[in-house]
């Protein structure tokens, strides 16, 4: 699942991020101001990966943040998601700015980020732990200066990954791990359907069979590649597809989202007479954009 890294830098994908870095004591905390164009407001997001961090130190920047931010721009943009932006845009780089001009569908006039003020509220992601009476000992002093700080911490990742199973488990062979598979997963999260993908979900010292287990059971769907070197593969990839059936037997619905690379009905037939019953996606017509948007459709219905 997701770090609290990650999830720092794709929350709010419905606002506009520029990336800078606002240096502090003896370090460079990473930062993001995310301009919202929806409500109006700029807020500013942080990021603090040194678990060794105390209240004293966060005191320290609260009341730095009150008084001026000398934030350094990385030239950095990143764009909101298309799913969750409504309108249009127009850039301008003046060499040292950038200056971004938005219409939401349906307004006649452009509203320019340089006149968009800026909020109190302030994100604070942290990798290390406070306590309950310093997180209120710091919210009343952000409060006294005004400003409304919100932590996003380990406990935060937690619920969030509770609420963010993955949409769909992807059953492949190795050998399509290049040509399909990797493809259809990185199109899939792009299009805000998470997955479980080996190489994504998969961390170093991690039990292979116990993950991938795990990520049979959790995942609504599973999206089956099938190809000649998974038909070929009566190994490991086999007992994935007999793990999904089982559990498709016990559950009573239909779990595999089958999409067909470089096969026909013939060896789609021989290697289980079931699929043809299932209607596919022909990855070799369809390409993969449309075959990752109708994918999308299935799972985020």
């Amino acid at each position: 699942m997701a770090t609290l890294c990650e999830y720092y830098e794709k929350d709010f994908d419905h606002a506009i991020r520029f990336h800078v870095t606002i240096p502090y004591q003896n370090d460079q905390i990473e930062a993001s101001f995310l301009y919202d164009f929806t409500s109006y407001s700029v807020f500013l997001s942080c990021y603090f990966p040194n678990i060794l961090i105390d209240a004293k130190y966060l005191a320290g920047f609260i009341s730095m943040l009150a008084t001026e931010v000398k934030a350094q721009f990385q030239h950095i943009v990143q764009l909101p998601s298309i799913k969750g932006f409504h309108g249009e845009m127009k850039f301008y780089n003046n060499g040292n700015s950038v200056e971004i001009q938005s219409k939401m569908w349906g307004d006649p006039n452009w509203t320019s980020s340089a006149s968009i003020p800026r909020s109190a509220r302030v994100y604070l992601y942290l990798e290390g732990t406070l306590t309950e009476v310093e997180m209120k000992a710091l919210y009343q002093q952000a409060e006294k200066l005004r400003m409304n700080i919100q932590f996003r911490n380990r406990y935060y990742q937690r619920m969030r990954d509770q609420n963010e199973a993955p949409y769909a488990f992807i059953s492949h062979d190795s050998r399509d791990k290049l040509t399909v598979a990797k493809d259809i997963a990185v199109g899939l999260q792009k299009r805000l359907c998470p997955v479980w993908y080996d190489e994504f979900s998969l961390k170093v010292g991690d039990n292979l069979r116990t993950s991938i287990e795990n990520g049979i059971k959790k995942c609504k769907k599973c999206i089956l590649i099938i190809s000649p070197n998974l038909i070929g593969n009566q190994g490991w990839t086999k007992a994935e597809f007999d793990a999904i059936f089982i559990r498709q037997i016990l559950q009573n619905e239909n779990l595999f989202l089958p999409v067909w690379y470089n096969v026909t009905k013939e060896e789609v037939y021989n290697y289980s007479p079931g699929l043809l019953n299932v209607l596919g996606l022909n990855y070799n017509e369809l390409g993969l954009d449309e075959t990752c948007r109708k994918l999308s459709l299935v799972l985020n219905s």
